[in-house]
């Protein structure tokens, strides 16, 4: 497993940071979340991803097409979620997520803009599921158990509260099928 994470993973950082660099690493490497997350959503992998050190704090970022920013400064476990949180992004931006037959319908219905981040009606759908990947991954790989309460925090942190709440809802049926996040986008919630 760790011979195929570093082969399509790039760490870019400055040489202060070396031993977070090779923390997160090994972490990655029992942990994938670029894996975890096409297993779990039946999105096609990623081809490469480039990690990057970026001094923002308890903040990341993501770049299309494979380039994630995050502080090598904070705690392996919080860059780990930071990693999965923005490769769902990149994932689901990878395959136009929003462009998939079926899927206008729910942006539509619960997409909303966000003045808090300046959102559109599509980022804010996706930040919603961003988070629940991100959530799902931590419960997955023991960072941090599942929580509503917790979900319902980030949203909220994140200024996609209370677009998230029907997805939040509907989440446990996402995770117990196995059909994939855009089919399950379309059967749960354009039906609602």
């Amino acid at each position: 497993m760790y011979d195929e994470v570093m082969a399509r993973t790039k760490f870019i950082y400055p040489a202060r940071y070396t031993l977070s660099a090779k923390k997160l690493e090994q972490f990655l490497c029992q942990a994938d979340p670029l894996s975890y997350l096409s297993q779990v959503t039946g999105l096609a992998s990623l081809p490469r991803l480039v990690i990057q050190h970026k001094p923002i704090k308890c903040a990341a970022e993501f770049k299309v097409p494979n380039r994630i920013y995050l502080d090598f400064r904070q705690p392996v476990a919080y860059m780990a979620l930071s990693v999965a949180h923005e490769t769902a992004h990149l994932l689901l931006r990878r395959h136009r997520w929003s462009k998939q037959p079926g899927v206008n319908q729910v942006i539509r219905q619960y997409g909303q803009s966000s003045t808090k981040y300046h959102y559109t009606r599509e980022g804010t759908i996706e930040q919603v599921l961003s988070i629940l990947l991100q959530l799902s991954y931590e419960n997955r790989f023991c960072i941090r158990k599942f929580s509503e309460v917790h979900a319902r925090k980030l949203m909220k942190i994140m200024g996609v509260w209370p677009m998230g709440q029907p997805f939040l809802k509907r989440w446990p049926s996402f995770l117990k099928g196995r059909e994939g996040l855009i089919v399950w986008l379309r059967k749960n919630l354009s039906e609602s």
